[in-house]
Formats: C-alpha cells, structure tokens, sequence
C-alpha cells in the first residue's frame, strides 16, 4: 500500500512517496503511525487565525514553534527504512482576539484570551465551556447545600513570555534582602520555547482520594505532620490546600505531577516565573503586587468590607501560646470578614481570581525553587523563597511579589503551600 502526501510551504513531504504497509511490524502499530501523518496532514490545512475566527479553534501552526517531523529515509523501492519519531507535542488555538496559543496534547481550551488568562484542562469534558468569556470562573457553584463542578479537570493559565521578558523583579516591598538574582539559560528556553509557559490556575491541592486531617494541627513549624508526604497534586477548584507541606516534597510532588507525560512535564514554580506573573498582573489588570494585594487576596488584614466565598474554611486560633489549625468545616457559602483567621479552599471566591488565576496573593504562602541567602541559614540550599502571603498575614498584608525566605526547606505548617508549572515538551 502506497500513499501520497504532499505539504505546503514548508516542503517537508513534498513530492513523496511512502510505503506503510512495511512501516511498522503490526497492523496496530501501522494504524497508529499512519494516524499520526494524518493528523500533521490536517494541521497543515488548517485555517490561518485572524481576529474574526472564533476562541477555541484549531488554527495554523506556526512555523516558529518548531514542530518535530517525520524521520523517515525512502529507498528507491519506496520502502520505509526508519521509523517516524513524534510529530509534535502541541496543537494551536485561536483565543477569539487573534492570539494563537499553544495548547499541550492530552489539554484542551478552556476559555480566557491572551489579555485576560488563556485557561486550559487536562478533561476534554472541559472543552471550550467558557469560550468567548473573558473572565472564567472557578467552575463550582452550591446546588442543594453540595458543590456543582462545571469545569472537573486540572486547570492551568498561560503565561505568555519571551527570552527578553523572562527575567527576575526585585518589587519595592521585597522581605528578602540576599535571594538568588540568577535565570539560568536552560530554564529560559525551557519556559520559553512556545512563547510562554503554564502555570497552575489553583494553589496545588490534595491528591484525589487523601483524607484531610479531622482533628486541629498544632502549627510549630514541623515537617512531621500528616500531609507532608509525596503524592500528585490537583489543580482543581474546591479542595483542600496542600499545606503543612516542607519543601522537599512540594518539589517532589509537583515533578510527580504529570511525571511520565509525553507532552508535558511539571515542577515547581520558579522565582523567575513568579516574577513574570506579577509583571503580568501589573500590566495587564493593573494589579497592586508590590505594596497591598488584598484588594485579590485572602489575607487576615483583607478588605473591609471582606468578600463572599462558595466552599469550606479552616479556622486559625490561639490557646494558650500554641496556634492550631481547625479541619475545614461544611460545605457552604460564607464572609470572609477583614481580620479573621480563615484559610480557604482552592478557588473559593472569584474576588482572588488575577488573570484568571486564583489565590496568587494571600491563603498560603507558596514555595518556590528560588534559593535564600538569609542571614541565618546554616547553607544556601537550606533555606527556599516563599511568595504571595498568607491568610494569617498580620504585621503587614504582605503582598503578591512579596519575597519571605527565613524558612528552613525542612519547616511546614498551616499557611505554607505550593503551586505547579507546566512546560510544553
């Protein structure tokens, strides 16, 4: 069986005939490997993306992205003699404003633009639900006193960057005074090379089926408590907050992600990441994240007149000179009132929604692979860079860029946290 395939512009096939009846040793593996060509075919005539065509439409690829072609050597019998590697990790969206966005294979457009957060999911049952929207919401609401989910899968946010603009920001209420100033050129090209990187929409979440302690958690900075061991984050709304958690583990956990993943793999949010997020914020929702971030975060010193929230919360309080952290109560909508000690599930109020993401400022603080030299770490790699604040912020509202590293890797408790990234392979 011989076939033809001819290619535009680029030329890459063009002209060429390849036989795949020899292509691969079982009638299941030939399917697979012609399925492949197939659809590099359709992406090539696919539509260009212009500002008319709708959100969520597969578009041109372009040419910039680098994708993978076929590696195959043709005799002169027209038999195959090598067999194709992967054609390509990523497929292209329209966001509706003629923005193209890279979207990983196994993902699927949510809804958002480039100005706004462009939101993916790893559920195809997510597909293009809040597409045309701007603003996407959470995904949850309360129906007969039980949580709704209309988006069910991991949700991410592109972040849109170059090797130009992805470069580390000392903000003016910075709590760090020696933390590293250096991006290392390989992480640069790895969270560029499509543009941009994915971010996690949601502060990481306890991994599906874990039981979230149901007794009040002494908060002393241990790393012995019950959720700090290793499992795969969710990055879901209406969940628990992966806290009590040192850093080694979030490490862990974020990698453990989507360890294995042919399109994508997962870490930790960098501090050169972290940074190009705020620069976002700024320039984009002209957010305040140098100074007070609790006109969108979830802070004890917050908005006076506080904001609603759909979910559970989790009190913080005193007895005698030991803070505890409560278990998280039932299932409701409530007031987060200014100064009150209130941790918050993932994604409970769309008043802590930034470009499309949530809780980057305030419920827990968020641990990043930035190294601290603060004064009193015994080594440099003993102490990491949090980022964001927290609910239980007090002494000042210490905003989303605010950088705190006097925590050993080894410390967890209540309001410390992390959050994944994702890089397109």
């Amino acid at each position: 069986m011989a076939i033809n395939f001819a290619l535009g512009d680029n030329g890459i096939l063009r002209g060429a005939e390849y036989a795949v009846d020899k292509y691969k040793e079982s009638a299941d593996e030939e399917q697979s490997a012609l399925d492949e060509f197939l659809e590099y075919i359709e992406r090539e005539n696919l539509p260009e993306n212009t500002p008319e065509t709708d959100a969520g439409t597969p578009v041109k690829t372009p040419s910039s992205w680098g994708v993978i072609t076929p590696n195959i050597t043709s005799t002169a019998n027209g038999d195959i003699v090598e067999k194709s590697t992967k054609l390509a990790s990523v497929y292209a969206v329209s966001d509706g404003e003629g923005q193209t966005i890279p979207i990983p294979k196994g993902f699927f457009y949510v809804g958002g633009t480039l100005a706004t957060g462009v939101v993916i999911s790893d559920e195809r049952a997510d597909q293009n639900k809040y597409a045309g929207q701007t603003e996407v919401p959470s995904g949850i609401e309360l129906e007969d006193g039980k949580l709704k989910y209309n988006l069910i899968g991991n949700q991410f946010v592109w972040i849109p960057c170059d090797e130009t603009t992805y470069v580390k920001k000392s903000f003016t209420n910075s709590g760090v005074a020696y933390w590293d100033q250096i991006t290392q050129s390989a992480e640069t090209k790895l969270a560029c090379k499509y543009g941009g990187f994915y971010v996690a929409r949601f502060e990481a979440g306890l991994p599906k089926g874990t039981e979230e302690f149901n007794v009040q958690q002494p908060n002393t900075g241990s790393n012995t408590y019950y959720n700090n061991v290793e499992g795969q984050a969710q990055s879901k709304p209406g969940i628990s907050p992966w806290d009590f958690i040192d850093w080694d583990k979030s490490q862990i956990n974020a990698q453990k992600m989507y360890k294995g993943n042919e399109s994508v793999h997962s870490g930790l949010i960098t501090g050169t990441q972290w940074d190009v997020i705020m620069k976002k914020l700024e320039s984009t929702e002209n957010r305040n994240v140098g100074t007070d971030s609790k006109e969108f975060g979830n802070y004890y010193q917050g908005d006076t007149a506080g904001f609603d929230y759909i979910g559970r919360a989790s009190l913080y309080s005193q007895s005698g000179s030991t803070w505890y952290q409560q278990s998280f109560g039932e299932v409701g909508e409530g007031t987060k009132l200014n100064s009150t000690y209130y941790l918050l599930t993932t994604g409970a109020s769309d008043h802590n929604r930034a470009y499309n993401i949530y809780d980057i400022a305030g419920n827990v603080w968020e641990w990043t692979e930035e190294v601290s030299y603060y004064s009193s770490a015994t080594s440099v790699a003993n102490n990491r860079v949090l980022r964001g604040g927290c609910f239980a912020s007090v002494s000042s509202t210490n905003p989303a860029a605010y950088r705190t590293g006097d925590h050993l890797v080894s410390h967890s408790s209540s309001d410390i946290g992390f959050r994944v990234v994702l890089y397109i392979r």
